[in-house]
């Protein structure tokens, strides 16, 4: 299930976004400028080579950029104990 909130949250245009996403378990949260903006639960993913879904525990991290010119800076990783919406 995804929840995801239909006001735009970004900073003008030159500025710096503060984007926060959160993993724990097979849920996710995207927090845009203070503002949680999606919610995504019960993720899956396809087992290889084979039809069956499994819960979407761990895996690989990946930012990107659809289309457009894109900076990063200031990237953190960290452990939670919980999820926290």
């Amino acid at each position: 299930m995804i929840l995801c909130g239909c006001e735009d949250h970004h900073e003008v245009k030159y500025l710096f976004n503060s984007i926060d996403i959160y993993c724990f378990d097979n849920r996710a949260a995207h927090v845009i400028n203070d503002h949680l903006v999606l919610v995504a639960d019960s993720l899956r993913q396809k087992e290889r080579n084979l039809n069956n879904k499994i819960p979407l525990s761990s895996g690989k991290i990946l930012i990107q950029s659809e289309g457009a010119e894109i900076f990063y800076r200031d990237i953190w990783i960290q452990s939670i104990e919980k999820f926290p919406y």
